[in-house]
């Protein structure tokens, strides 16, 4: 009966081919001719399909993958390509995740940042480094190369400013020379703010700090041993409070950053997925013991992977809405048939 039934298939099909005014000249002829072959031999039709598409399958699985990275597209021989993946090697902390801290006040910030800087650091395998300040002391000897150019211009005028004073106190560097020089420098400023015709837009206050701390160091030397604090600091600040100095702050101060590296799964889209999860359940923690306090983790490994997994929910949907609607429609034209 099957028997019966495939010959009669076969016979359909030969038919279909021979009156097909596509089926014509050695493309005609050869489909014919396969067509012969596979009615005369199905079940060798049917096995080599079968291998076929096993060998396919195989060749997918061993050969096909995955590019998760932008480098990766970039031709491996190439020397800018070998300096770029030297560079990431050395430099890893350049993509990092970034926790933005907010609050009234930067004290209140401070104080969440060393919160969660604790709690991070308890999980080494998944948090590498956590930093929310750098020690300004590692810079000592070098602070002028960090300095702006604002601050440099600044400076300078501060140096024209006291420039008789300085010559004078190199010349002859003694107590007495800088106690008088300083009384100099006060007495002068005193007489310029009180002739001021209000054409000099600079600060109309005295600064007396390097004067109190001379001042106070010989009073303290006086009565006991005391470390040494130069004087030259408050002559030439630049009105800065050392309070904040190393933390990473935005310019208005209202923002605090901690820097997070974390591990990352290598060959995958989402390669900061194992590390953002537990330091959105960290932050949240910390979080309940600072109200008042908003802090939000962003941070282009974030971004990538917050996209990344917002196109896969995208793609699940799109594939069930897909496979609904297909079969809704072949439902309803092919509902008379049967």
């Amino acid at each position: 009966m099957a028997s019966a039934a495939s010959e009669g298939d076969c016979r359909a099909v030969r038919s279909l081919v021979a009156t097909s005014g596509t089926a014509s000249g050695a493309g005609g002829r050869g489909l014919r001719l396969l067509v012969r072959l596979a009615c005369a031999r199905p079940l060798v039709t049917v096995l080599l399909g079968v291998l076929g598409a096993v060998a396919a399958l195989t060749y997918t699985v061993r050969q096909l993958g995955f590019v998760t990275s932008g480098r990766d597209l970039l031709p491996q021989d190439q020397p800018f390509v070998q300096r770029e993946e030297e560079y990431s090697d050395d430099f890893p902390r350049l993509d990092q995740l970034v926790v933005a801290v907010e609050a009234d006040d930067v004290a209140r910030s401070k104080a969440y940042a060393r919160r969660l800087a604790q709690e991070l650091r308890k999980d080494r395998d998944t948090f590498a480094h956590v930093t929310y300040r750098i020690d300004p002391s590692r810079f000592r000897g070098r602070e002028l190369l960090y300095l702006s150019r604002h601050d440099l211009a600044d400076l300078a005028d501060d140096v024209v400013d006291h420039r008789r004073f300085l010559t004078d106190f190199a010349a002859r560097p003694t107590l007495g020379e800088l106690v008088d020089g300083l009384r100099t420098e006060v007495v002068t400023a005193f007489v310029r703010n009180a002739f001021d015709l209000g054409l000099d837009d600079g600060d109309a206050n005295v600064d007396l700090g390097a004067a109190r701390d001379v001042l106070d160091q010989i009073s303290t030397r006086l009565d006991r041993r005391a470390p040494y604090r130069s004087p030259w600091r408050s002559l030439f600040s630049l009105k800065r409070g050392d309070g904040d100095a190393g933390y990473f702050l935005s310019d208005d101060e209202r923002l605090l950053f901690v820097l997070v590296e974390a591990r990352r799964e290598h060959g995958s889209f989402t390669t900061y997925r194992d590390a953002i999860g537990p330091l959105r359940a960290a932050m949240a923690r910390v979080q309940t013991e600072f109200p008042g306090v908003r802090a939000g983790l962003t941070g282009a490994p974030v971004l990538s992977n917050d996209q990344m997994e917002a196109a896969f929910r995208d793609s699940k949907r799109a594939t069930v809405l897909a496979f609904v609607l297909t079969f809704a429609v072949l439902a309803v034209a092919f509902r008379g048939r049967g």
